[in-house]
């Protein structure tokens, strides 16, 4: 059984168990600015980001690459596609390898699939 299915099986038997059915907040909008579930240095880069008007890199790096798709999708020309999909696979791998570095390796998978 690969990772992803294995994760899947599990979240869907802890959600018939009900084990999400007690949890704090449940039903509630999630707090934008609550950081608890980043770890301290995460944080500090998320405080630091936030005061100065940024962004995290992968939060950039997933904007441009939706307004790449977006570019790509709406592009007739066969040369200009491949340009742009070359320029998503380019931020993907980026993307990913952020991810990995920080031990995030589902999301590193997903990158790839932002490529049309």
């Amino acid at each position: 059984m690969s990772f992803d299915r294995m994760a899947e099986w599990q979240i869907r038997q802890a959600q018939e168990r009900g084990d999400f059915d007690r949890l704090e907040g449940l039903g509630k909008p999630l707090d934008a600015h609550d950081l608890s579930g980043l770890d301290a240095a995460e944080r500090f880069q998320a405080v630091l980001a936030r005061s100065v008007g940024g962004a995290p890199e992968e939060v950039l790096l997933y904007r441009e690459i939706e307004t790449l798709r977006a570019h790509h999708a709406r592009e007739t020309e066969p040369a200009r596609q491949q340009a742009l999909i070359n320029q998503i696979r380019a931020l993907a791998l980026r993307l990913s390898l952020l991810h990995e570095k920080a031990g995030r390796f589902l999301a590193a998978k997903q990158a790839s699939e932002l490529i049309p």
